[in-house]
């Protein structure tokens, strides 16, 4: 039976699902880019490892956002006093950066990454 080990040939950690000869890599960072390095072993003292460059490129298109009113429920107008949350849903993993158009946000308005509270 051949041991497979996986590795970084930069040294920086493998942050990445690695299982036998499979190593995945989901939702694919810039920091992702490097030299990917497969070492096999076999009982027979076989070795062997070859490397692969992985170059990840930042998306070239804008996200698509959607922003949901997660409470009250689909309601379109609050009164006065209400609360309501609103929530900023993009198509990718990006920081979220919430504004008011022409003013600021005010003091009460609390803000969690994607979430307007």
């Amino acid at each position: 039976n051949a041991y497979i080990k996986w590795s970084r040939a930069d040294g920086l950690p493998l942050q990445r699902y690695a299982e036998g000869n499979v190593l995945r890599i989901t939702n694919a960072r810039l920091q992702d880019s490097g030299k990917y390095k497969c070492e096999i072993q076999g009982h027979d003292s076989f070795r062997g490892s070859d490397y692969v460059k992985l170059n990840v490129e930042r998306a070239s298109r804008n996200p698509e956002i959607i922003i949901e009113q997660t409470s009250p429920a689909n309601d379109r107008s609050i009164m006065q006093g209400d609360s309501v949350d609103l929530e900023c849903k993009p198509s990718v993993n990006v920081n979220v950066t919430w504004t008011k158009l022409g003013g600021s946000i005010a003091m009460n308005v609390l803000i969690n990454d994607k979430l307007l509270r």
